[in-house]
C-alpha cells in the first residue's frame, strides 16, 4: 500500500470533510448495500489548502497535506454512516 492510511477517527473526519472551510468536492460514485440497508457512496476530496491535518516529515517538519476517502450516506435518514467492516 502506498501513502498513509488512517483508520478509528470517524467523527473527526466527518467534522473535516464537512466543515466549510474545507471546500471538500464531493463526486457521487454509487449505490451499495451496506449491512441492514443502501447506502449512497461518495468519493471526496480534500485539498491541502483547505485542510486542517498535517504530518511531520523525517526531518521534524510538519506538513499541510490534503486527503480523500469515502463517504457513505445512508439512504433513507440521509446521515452518513460508518463503513461496518462485516457488511
Amino acid at each position: 500500500m502506498k501513502g498513509v492510511f488512517s483508520a478509528g477517527e470517524f467523527g473527526g473526519i466527518l467534522q473535516a470533510v464537512f466543515r466549510a472551510e474545507s471546500k471538500a468536492d464531493f463526486q457521487w460514485k454509487e449505490t451499495d448495500a451496506l449491512k441492514n440497508g443502501t447506502v449512497q457512496v461518495y468519493d471526496y476530496r480534500v485539498d491541502k489548502r483547505n485542510s486542517l491535518f498535517s504530518v511531520m516529515d523525517s526531518n521534524g517538519r510538519q506538513l499541510n497535506v490534503g486527503f480523500h476517502g469515502q463517504v457513505f450516506v445512508d439512504s433513507s435518514t440521509r446521515r452518513p454512516r460508518a463503513r461496518d467492516p462485516h457488511r
